[in-house]
């Protein structure tokens, strides 16, 4: 014989069920934009050649040398306003 349903119980678990899957879909939505701006700040860097900026021999230098700056900015770049204002991509 199966369980009495409790309609009320039910309810609650499959909107809390709902509420997550829609938090992870949030979550890849945003970690998937996040990658696509790593991959274009990745080749501003490769066709700028700014791991020379740290007396670096190549792009893999960089990225197994030079950790995260403190202030979030990196050293070399500037400060955050004129970051800010050189993020625009022309697509």
């Amino acid at each position: 014989m199966p369980p009495k349903l409790n309609r009320k119980r039910a309810l609650f678990v499959l909107t809390k069920i709902d509420e997550i899957l829609a938090w992870e879909r949030q979550k890849e939505a945003e970690r998937d934009t996040r990658f696509v701006e790593l991959g274009r700040y990745l080749c501003e860097v490769r066709a700028g050649l700014y791991w020379r900026l740290e007396n670096l021999k190549s792009l893999d230098h960089l990225r197994h040398t030079s950790p995260a700056h403190p202030s979030g900015i990196h050293p070399g770049c500037g400060s955050a306003e004129e970051s800010t204002q050189n993020d625009a991509w022309p697509f």
